[in-house]
């Protein structure tokens, strides 16, 4: 198990420049499935398709490192 993890941003970027709960909308304005973008909001993505974070980038006007981050895996045991 990793000591650190992935964090996907995408939901709190949405909410940011799109208002609340525009996850709907924003699939529809990148084209790609509602279901996709969900899992992605609730760090449930399993693989990370290299469009649609391109595509993310440019619609909320972002860097990947915007939408990524690494964080401390809570899942991790203590020493």
């Amino acid at each position: 198990m990793p000591k650190l993890k992935v964090k996907i941003n995408l939901e709190r970027l949405i909410l940011e420049k799109l208002g609340e709960r525009k996850q709907r909308e924003f699939a529809r304005k990148i084209d790609r499935r509602f279901g996709t973008i969900n899992d992605m909001c609730n760090n449930e993505s399993k693989q990370l398709p290299l469009d649609i974070l391109a595509l993310a980038c440019e619609e909320l006007n972002v860097q990947i490192s915007d939408i990524l981050e690494l964080v401390e895996n809570p899942d991790y045991p203590a020493n």
